[in-house]
């Protein structure tokens, strides 16, 4: 039987909140999240690009929730 996927500690919950990036071509950026998908552990985000909103698709593991606003 296989194990069911999980989102970690302190970012289930969070579709519609904002996270920021920790690693990658978008570290250190603010995000609203669109969705989390536990079984391929990554998460859609919106970026501000240049003022356009842009979906980016990235690992659960690069990123942590965020006091600030996107």
């Amino acid at each position: 039987m296989s194990e069911i996927p999980r989102v970690p500690k302190g970012l289930d919950g969070l579709v519609g909140g904002v996270v920021r990036v920790t690693s990658g071509p978008f570290a250190d950026v603010t995000a609203s999240v669109l969705a989390v998908d536990p079984a391929r552990r990554r998460v859609q985000l919106t970026v501000d690009i240049f003022g356009q909103l842009t979906r980016i698709d990235v690992p659960l593991s690069a990123v942590v929730p965020s006091c600030g606003a996107a």
